[in-house]
């Protein structure tokens, strides 16, 4: 994969706004986050003016090129919104009043913009430049993102003393905090909220200042969840207390490396990847160690069932963003939709439905906290309570949706959704995903390996259930990995060692080894294949970022 080369920009003086706009200041600021300014265009007329967009359009086609008002006085992390994002996708920078800003144009659509502009400018409507050029650009099947300054000052400075105006307001912000703020995400709970960003932005403030890089925190994340893990596994008292201790620690970290790599703009499908992948390892430790350190065969049942359980709610979540994001047509949600982005308007009702989906903020702060106070049992107890409450209403809310949807299934979403069903030797095309609940049958295929596999060995080989949580929880872990690639690369790479053997080989061969395996051998053979699959899953998605990783330009 070639590397997206940095982002055009043009500081273009509107013709049909009278006024003194500060071009050079606002050319200076425009490319200070990033993006290579090529040229200023100050034209007596919208058709020369036009004409040079065009040109400058057509001149190349393998970098993004950004418009940028020339009259626009805003801090550089605006225009870094507009020029610098990591995508290079389209972008559309609106004002409060509703006048395009500035615009960026992904590489391939330059040459289609270009044409649409040539084509209009011998009727070119008595608008500004950048409000039409913004319309072309969104007319080009949505190639143009809207956001908005947010907290940021921003407006259109026509003369010299707007401008100086303009600058002081600009400059009295204290721009490091607020891109702070906003580089914390939005849709956290409660607890996470409110109890770990405040810590996390700290210590972003500190990150940023050392330059650490995304990964490096999310190495950091993980390192202090597995000691976590390795502390549970202690089992007393005073064990469980630092294990606590360290899994929050590991939780503000692990909000860190989103921070970064927010605020540094430097976002990637690798980056969000390893954030995933080190998240359900850490949770898969802990659940793993707290069974271990308990050392019972109830202890262990729950903290299968809790794996189960967390996998299975996830593919709902996975199968319903592959259908509804990849459908055909535009999706309407119905009356379910418009019911819960009603009441996401207030905050209250937005953290409690947030409380009840259980993200894995609150699930980590549940668990640190109920464990060293209520033990190993009533921690699982209450976590698949939780897990139980999540999953029926998320995937009732998803069920309501579908209900409304009319668009039939696109190549794409199929493709995603026979990766996620895993379900060799059954041929992928017998599988009824085309149905309106198709989207269902990942998660049923992860209930039945999951479950099915537990009670077998619950009942034939109870010894063994140490053995069968590493093995379901790497064979997990790897569906992930390939849920992931596709869900952050647009891929459907079913390729890998889980493609070998689907979930019916896999469950069978399960089967097959408890009744062929002396039950004292049964763990140890079913870890040790757990360890080989390991290493497996980490090759196979070795192999597959270096292939997706973007070379130099």
């Amino acid at each position: 994969m070639t590397a997206v080369a940095a982002t055009e920009v043009l500081v273009v003086v509107d013709p049909t706004v009278p006024g003194s706009a500060p071009v050079a200041e606002v050319a200076r600021r425009s490319v200070i986050d990033g993006g290579r300014l090529v040229a200023t265009v100050e034209q007596p007329s919208v058709t020369a003016t036009v004409d040079v967009v065009v040109a400058a359009l057509r001149h190349q086609d393998d970098a993004p090129l950004a418009l940028v008002d020339a009259a626009l006085v805003t801090v550089p992390t605006v225009y870094g919104d507009v020029i610098a994002e990591p995508d290079a996708g389209g972008r559309i920078l609106r004002l409060d009043g509703g006048e395009v800003a500035a615009l960026r144009v992904p590489a391939a659509a330059r040459s289609d913009l270009a044409d649409a502009l040539s084509r209009t400018v011998a009727t070119w409507p008595r608008e500004r430049v950048l409000d039409v050029v913004a319309t072309a650009l969104d007319d080009l099947a949505g190639a143009g993102h809207e956001i908005g300054p947010g907290a940021f000052p921003a407006r259109l400075a026509l003369t010299p003393d707007d401008a100086a105006s303009a600058l002081a307001a600009a400059d009295a912000v204290d721009e490091p905090a607020l891109r702070l703020r906003r580089a914390s995400r939005s849709d956290d709970g409660f607890l996470s909220t409110f109890l770990v960003r405040p810590l996390s932005r700290r210590l972003t403030r500190r990150a940023v200042a050392l330059d650490a890089r995304p990964a490096q925190v999310t190495a950091v994340a993980l390192a202090l969840g597995l000691l976590a893990a390795l502390a549970y596994s202690g089992g007393g008292r005073g064990w469980l207390v630092l294990g606590s201790l360290l899994l929050l620690a590991s939780l503000v970290v692990d909000c860190v490396d989103g921070e970064v790599a927010r605020y540094t703009r430097t976002t990637s499908p690798l980056g969000g990847w390893l954030d995933v992948g080190a998240d359900r390892v850490k949770e898969y430790a802990v659940y793993g160690a707290l069974a271990a350190g308990a050392a019972t065969r109830a202890a262990w049942l729950l903290a299968l069932a809790s794996l189960a359980l967390l996998v299975t709610r996830h593919f709902v979540d996975f199968g319903f963003a592959a259908r509804r994001a990849r459908a055909t047509a535009a999706v309407e949600d119905g009356a379910v939709g418009r019911w819960s982005a009603g009441t996401d308007r207030r905050s209250a009702v937005r953290y409690a439905k947030r409380a009840v989906i259980a993200p894995v903020g609150e699930r980590t702060i549940v668990l640190a906290v109920l464990a060293p106070l209520v033990g190993v049992r009533w921690t699982f107890v209450v976590l698949l309570v939780m897990g139980v409450v999540a999953a029926a209403w998320t995937t009732a809310g998803r069920v309501g949706r579908a209900l409304a949807w009319t668009a039939p299934l696109g190549q794409p979403a199929r493709r995603l959704l026979q990766t996620q069903v895993d379900g060799s030797p059954v041929p992928r095309t017998w599988w009824p995903l085309a149905t309106r609940f198709g989207w269902l049958l990942p998660a049923l295929a992860r209930a039945l390996e999951q479950g099915g596999t537990v009670l077998l060995l619950a009942w034939l080989a109870p010894s063994a259930l140490p053995g069968a949580f590493v093995w379901l929880a790497v064979v997990a872990i790897g569906e992930y990995d390939l849920t992931y690639r596709g869900r952050l690369t647009g891929t459907a790479d079913a390729a890998g060692p889980l493609a070998v053997a689907g979930w019916p080989l896999r469950l069978v061969g399960v089967l097959v080894l408890a009744l062929l395996v002396p039950t004292q051998a049964l763990g140890r053979a079913l870890a040790v294949a757990g360890a080989v699959l390991a290493v497996a899953v980490i090759a196979s998605s070795a192999a597959f970022w270096r292939r997706s990783l973007p070379s130099s330009p």
